[in-house]
């Protein structure tokens, strides 16, 4: 079966500015764009597709000579050593490529790439992105930089997608993003799931970001009807440089059941009656839950 995850070749409209410094190492930094990232929150994939993914993208952006929709790719593509792109993965310990292999399966049924392929006795890795699919990640107007010494943390799909989520509008003034509870539940395997089967996995999945990137989270859980219960999951995420006020992150919609603050280190749930009082303590603490230990 093939999933055709998204329009190749579209473009964006909304420019998004407000960035600031990238805190990522130059060697570790890899660039998506939001008209790439969101429809492939859709996808069922599994975790070791993510992973290979996410390898591959790292290493076709450090191997571009710039970041533009208008870059022409090599017509061979591109060539890296297996124990290379597993090393970037955190995957040094594994004998042989048992974690790139079904990797591939995945992205070969995807519209993503056109070439995907073992050469020298399974020892490279051979890729080509589709043009048009590399043009779409590429888009200039709404993208973000990921970084890629973060992978190496991650054993989840949720961990994969809610990075991708966050790292596309972490530098922006007022950081946020949403997805939808049946979305999580194609993340974690569970496509019927409610907010209560997938909630563990997506908060620690939250939480793994916030602490890579330094960031809060203050987490809308919303009921639009589409779901019995709690269907849509609002994200906000409060930065150093933000322009997110306290009364701003904390306001809560007619739809609003119940919030959680996720910082670094643990989370919180909270009425929403509730959030104001403490999201109005937590700007006055530098946003963590919990004071750091001396």
């Amino acid at each position: 079966m093939t999933y055709p995850i998204i329009n190749p070749g579209a473009t964006a409209h909304t420019p998004i500015s407000g960035a600031g410094p990238t805190d990522i190492a130059t060697d570790d930094m890899y660039r998506m764009s939001r008209l790439f990232v969101e429809p492939c929150s859709a996808v069922p994939m599994s975790l070791n597709g993510h992973r290979l993914l996410h390898a591959l993208l790292h290493r076709t952006c450090r191997d571009l000579p710039e970041w533009s929709a208008e870059v022409r790719q090599p017509p061979d593509g591109y060539r890296a050593p297996c124990a290379a792109l597993r090393r970037t993965l955190g995957l040094e310990s594994d004998n042989g490529n048992r974690n790139l292999a079904p990797g591939i399966a995945d992205l070969r049924q995807t519209n993503i790439l056109d070439v995907l392929e073992f050469g020298h006795q399974n020892a490279w890795l051979t890729w080509r992105f589709e043009d048009a699919m590399l043009r779409t990640i590429l888009d200039g107007e709404r993208y973000g930089l990921l970084d890629a010494s973060a992978l190496r943390k991650f054993g989840s799909v949720a961990d994969f997608q809610i990075f991708s989520l966050v790292s596309v509008v972490r530098r922006t003034r007022k950081a946020a993003f949403t997805f939808e509870v049946q979305q999580a539940g194609i993340w974690t395997g569970k496509p019927e799931a409610r907010w209560s089967d997938v909630s563990a996995v997506i908060i620690n999945a939250i939480r793994l970001s916030c602490a890579h990137y330094g960031l809060t989270a203050v987490v809308l859980l919303e009921a639009r009807g589409f779901l019995a219960g709690i269907d849509t999951v609002v994200v906000r995420l409060q930065r150093r440089g933000g322009l997110w006020t306290a009364s701003g992150i904390a306001k809560c919609s007619v739809w609003t059941r119940a919030c959680v603050v996720i910082d670094p280190a643990g989370h919180t749930r909270v009425a929403s009656a509730d959030l104001p009082d403490l999201v109005a303590r937590l700007s006055k603490t530098g946003w963590r839950l919990k004071p750091p230990q001396p």
